[in-house]
């Protein structure tokens, strides 16, 4: 053990037995006949000086002894939150599900970063009751932070029927990428129900702004049926461009589902229905491209 290591810890070992010892001594000499006035108030203060010491000493030693049982607790408690959140994951990774769903996906490219915006639509028809559901929000692939719900200004709400059901408790799943939320349903559908979903991924669009032109990958991750046939039974998505000069085009490059139509709407903004009437566990991939003046806006930044 180095000098600098021993002097430390005999220092450690010595100063609160010294202490104790010096506030009892000069107590005691500080109340005797023998001792002057102006000795005696030196005294005084030096016992009284030696005793705050050890109160304090004795003080932030049970703060600390406390706080490191609490962070013993919190450390506990986190890897106890993580097991369970992968337990969790594993269940709604490998569950057969007992229902069919249409998807309807709404991406608005804004103007800007805060009017960027994706609506669900989904309506689940159970075959028994369904308790959770589970989604993968699409966030930003340059985005560094790791968001939360919050940022996301994430809702969701049941439409119709919503029959003795309120809005569905949601939750994080644990706190890695990507984001994944936790919906539960109460009491349960138990019957055909639409419900909806929107957030505000800030800045999803801000390369399709810059560059004119994006991509935009979804994967179907819906679980399959005892049959071998994917829950998913109808997939459609609708882009709406809020800037009427862009005059987009859009196209899923893998060759899936196809583009029902391309209009400008009363306001100016352009929207484009893409439609994928069966739909079996696919990745999908769009390019967005804006045209100006009908010509392809290609530069890269």
């Amino acid at each position: 053990m180095p000098p600098v290591t021993r002097l430390t810890a005999l220092w450690a070992r010595v100063v609160d037995p010294a202490a104790l010892l010096l506030a009892v001594v000069f107590g005691a000499l500080s109340v005797t006949d023998t001792t002057h006035d102006a000795t005696r108030l030196v005294l005084r203060i030096l016992a009284g000086l030696a005793a705050l010491y050890l109160f304090i000493r004795l003080t932030l030693g049970a703060v600390f002894t406390h706080a490191s049982h609490l962070r013993d607790r919190l450390e506990r408690s986190l890897g106890e939150h993580g097991e369970l959140t992968d337990a969790i994951d594993r269940v709604l990774d490998r569950e057969i599900p007992r229902y069919t769903e249409e998807i309807r996906l709404t991406v608005v490219i804004g103007a800007c970063d805060e009017e960027d915006l994706i609506e669900e639509e989904v309506v689940t028809d159970p075959a028994s009751q369904v308790l959770y559901r589970s989604v993968r929000p699409i966030v930003p692939d340059h985005e560094t932070r790791d968001l939360s719900l919050e940022d996301l200004a994430f809702t969701c709400s049941v439409d119709a029927p919503a029959d003795n059901l309120g809005d569905p408790t949601v939750l994080r799943l644990g706190d890695r990428r990507p984001l994944r939320v936790w919906i539960v349903f109460e009491p349960g559908l138990r019957d055909k129900t639409r419900w909806r979903l929107a957030y505000q991924p800030r800045g999803l669009w801000s390369p399709f702004r810059e560059r004119g032109r994006d991509r935009l990958a979804w994967t179907s991750r819906m679980p399959y049926q005892l049959d071998g046939t994917s829950s998913l039974t109808d997939f459609s998505v609708r882009f709406v461009f809020a800037d009427p000069s862009w005059a987009p085009v859009v196209a899923e490059r893998n060759g899936h589902g196809i583009i029902e139509s391309r209009t400008q709407l009363e306001g100016g903004q352009w929207e484009v229905l893409w439609h994928d009437p069966s739909p079996e566990g696919h990745r999908y991939e769009w390019d967005l491209i804006r045209r100006v003046n009908g010509i392809g806006h290609t530069e890269q930044s």
